[in-house]
């Protein structure tokens, strides 16, 4: 029996929002079942409709609007999911990432999942460069940094490491980052 990996896609509001459907289509092709999850600035840039057409499943953008229930929902999609795909991360969100900020779906999520997490920083690049981002990106308490390339188990050994460029076609970005955490 076939099991189907379980994806969350984390969209934020870069220029580069529109690769997302791709980045979602890539892993589909793969096999998997994709779930997206947006920041409310990123809905602004492209529409939460099309990425329910494309997944299938409603789009997660706010920690309360949904209608109450049983079941948390950040938390229940953090315990189903094998993959946490942030592409495109913004500046902000890396911020919001390295200190523990949990202000939306997106963040919310970050900080319940225990599976691996890819980020993929798509912004100006002197944004990239700036000493602030960089420090973000390097942060690594509660989290162990490695670059991709060490990291060829995760799903496609094709997914180059580099800096900061917008995301590509067919690809994952250059210049993802794989967060895993560490427990005791």
């Amino acid at each position: 029996m076939t099991v189907t990996p379980k994806i969350a896609v984390g969209i934020c509001s870069s220029i580069s929002v529109y690769r997302s459907c791709e980045i979602i289509r890539i892993f589909q092709k793969n096999g998997c079942d994709v779930h997206a999850v947006m920041t409310k600035n990123a809905s602004r840039l492209i529409s939460p409709l099309l990425l329910t057409a494309l997944t299938g499943h409603v789009v997660r953008i706010d920690s309360f609007e949904e209608e109450p229930s049983d079941k948390i929902d950040h938390i229940d999609l953090a315990k189903t999911i094998e993959l946490l795909v942030i592409a495109p991360a913004t500046a902000n969100m890396l911020g919001k990432l390295s200190s523990g900020i949990a202000d939306d779906f997106l963040s919310t999520l970050f900080l319940a999942v225990e599976c691996p997490v890819l980020i993929a920083p798509a912004m100006n690049e002197a944004m990239y460069l700036n000493k602030q981002t960089q420090e973000n990106i390097k942060d690594s308490n509660p989290m162990v940094f490695d670059s991709l390339a060490q990291k060829k188990d995760i799903w496609h050994a094709r997914m180059r490491v580099g800096g900061g460029s917008p995301l590509q076609t067919g690809s994952l970005p250059r210049g993802c980052i794989c967060w895993t955490r560490v427990f005791p």
